[in-house]
C-alpha cells in the first residue's frame, strides 16, 4: 500500500476505496472493489482521495470493474463536501472501464447528491441502488461473483 497512498501507509483508515477481488465472468475478468465512506478518516481531503483512488486504480489496472459504495453511518459531515464526489465521478469517467456502481444503504441525500452530480459530469456507467438484500443478492450471483464476497456486500446492508 506504500506504493498507492502514503496518507494509508500512516493511517491504514484515512481512505476506504479497497480492492477486494477479482473474478471472471463470460470470459472477462472483472475487479471488484468497496467503499464504505464513513470508514474514511480522510473524508475531507479531496486531493488525497482523488488520489488514493487514482493510484489504486492504475496500480490494479482493471480492464473491466464493478464499485461497491456502502453510505451506511454516512452523516451531515460527509454531505458538506460536494466537491469529492464530483471530482471522483470525473475521475471515474476519464479512467473508464467500470461497468457499475452499486450503491447501499443510501437515503434521500444521497440521491439527492448522485442527481446533483448527474448535473456536473457526463455519467457513461450504471448507478445501481439496492435497499433490498434478495434484490442485491440476485444481482451478484448473476454476475457469477465468489459467494464470499456476496455474503461480505449482503452483510453491509444495514
Amino acid at each position: 500500500m506504500e506504493l498507492i497512498c502514503t496518507d494509508c501507509n500512516k493511517n491504514p483508515m484515512s481512505h476506504s476505496f479497497n480492492f477486494l477481488n477479482c473474478y471472471k465472468n463470460n470470459n472477462e475478468y472483472i475487479h471488484l472493489f468497496y467503499t464504505r465512506i464513513s470508514d474514511a478518516k480522510k473524508y475531507n481531503d479531496t486531493f488525497s482521495i482523488i488520489n488514493h483512488y487514482n493510484n489504486l486504480l492504475n496500480y490494479i489496472n482493471p480492464t473491466k470493474w464493478i464499485w461497491v459504495v456502502d453510505f451506511a453511518y454516512f452523516e451531515m459531515k460527509h454531505y458538506l463536501n460536494i466537491k469529492t464526489p464530483i471530482e471522483l465521478a470525473k475521475l471515474l469517467d476519464k479512467f473508464g472501464k467500470i461497468d457499475n456502481i452499486i450503491i447501499i444503504n443510501q437515503n434521500k441525500f444521497v440521491e439527492l447528491i448522485i442527481n446533483l452530480i448527474k448535473k456536473f459530469v457526463n455519467i457513461k456507467y450504471n448507478i445501481l441502488i439496492f435497499d433490498n438484500k434478495n434484490n442485491l443478492n440476485e444481482f451478484l450471483i448473476n454476475q457469477n461473483m465468489n459467494k464470499i464476497y456476496i455474503d461480505f456486500i449482503i452483510k453491509s446492508l444495514i
